[in-house]
């Protein structure tokens, strides 16, 4: 009967393919070898990609902080100053201050632009503080008018003209005013 067992796990084991061998300790330490870098390298990947996005998250969140600070504001209407000459105007004056807790914006750092149906330019302007410390710089609390001389635009600004300026300081957001001149012209006309 034993010799009968033998027999058999010989005939089986002669079923067997030839020359198959099993995996060995070695190959098995490689693949788990292999499996761990890759692991570890995706891994790194991620966890770089998450400190980068965070990173560039607080940067657009500081940007835009810094530019609602430093943002102006109406104050009060816009007026229309009529020329001596005729029925054109020749200054807007428009009254800001910063934004309330805002930060200091000088009057160096400011553009003003003029936009009609006829014309687009950057005319010079004259920023006047009303109430303040006396110097040139926008301070939280301090009052500034901001006269718009357009004098040398290519066509007057007249009666019954839609016109926009926009007063952009060089970090913050722009203060756009979108107007129309009355029918007819008074010394100083309020524009609302």
């Amino acid at each position: 009967m034993v010799h009968s067992s033998f027999k058999e796990i010989r005939r089986r084991l002669r079923r067997l393919p030839a020359g198959e061998e099993g995996v060995t300790g070695l190959e098995t330490a490689i693949i788990l070898i292999a499996f761990v870098v890759v692991a570890s390298v995706f891994g790194y990947v991620v966890l770089t990609t998450g400190v980068f996005a965070t990173e560039k998250g607080k940067e657009a969140t500081m940007a835009g902080l810094s530019q609602i600070r430093t943002t102006l504001q109406q104050r009060g209407g816009v007026i229309a100053v009529k020329s001596s000459t005729g029925s054109t105007v020749d200054t807007v004056m428009v009254r800001v201050s910063t934004m309330p807790g805002g930060a200091p914006i000088g009057a160096s750092d400011l553009t003003v632009s003029y936009l009609d149906t006829d014309q687009s330019t950057y005319p010079s302007f004259i920023v006047a503080q009303i109430k303040g410390d006396g110097d040139t710089v926008i301070e939280p609390g301090e009052l500034f008018d901001i006269e718009v001389d357009l004098t040398s635009l290519a066509t007057p600004l007249g009666t019954s003209t839609h016109f926009i300026i926009m007063i952009q300081p060089m970090n913050g957001s722009t203060l756009h005013l979108e107007r129309t001149t009355p029918d007819s012209l008074d010394a100083y006309n309020y524009l609302g």
